[in-house]
């Protein structure tokens, strides 16, 4: 379950707390060595401009583990003008580069949605939602 400090309560009813997002994502890659596919070792902030919505967050109580919520679909459009979502695409996020020499298989990546708070200039998030990706759907009139 996760649990918030009285710190993060006292951020959020405070005028001058700020609510912030914050999106990441972790591609899978091909290993010629082992024969499989892993995901990348670190999480890959994406700049809040790409992100053009996510849909609400919504939970369910889990009826076999106590205290926990299953979150089923997320949906979320992010800006696709250069086609940088395209699998293969050179310079885009699933295309080849030196130390990924067969790019990055775009079904199966990770996303992680952040939820928090800043006050001070200091951010303090906690996450809402890790999960993959399962369906790319491409909207050229929009650009997502």
């Amino acid at each position: 379950m996760k649990t918030v400090s009285t710190a993060f309560k006292a951020a959020q009813k405070a005028p001058a707390a700020v609510s912030v997002r914050r999106v990441s994502y972790k591609r899978r890659y091909w290993v010629q060595a082992t024969n499989s596919y892993t995901w990348e070792a670190s999480w890959t902030l994406l700049p809040e401009n790409e992100v053009v919505s996510v849909s609400p967050i919504t939970g369910k109580l889990d009826t076999d583990r106590l205290n926990e919520f299953k979150i089923s679909n997320v949906n979320l459009v992010l800006k696709n003008e250069r086609r940088q979502w395209k699998a293969g695409k050179r310079g885009g996020y699933f295309g080849a580069t030196d130390t990924y020499p067969y790019g990055f298989e775009p079904y199966w990546t990770k996303f992680k949605i952040e939820s928090g708070y800043e006050l001070d200039g200091v951010a303090t998030y906690t996450p809402m939602f890790v999960g993959v990706a399962v369906d790319f759907k491409t909207e050229s009139s929009s650009d997502t």
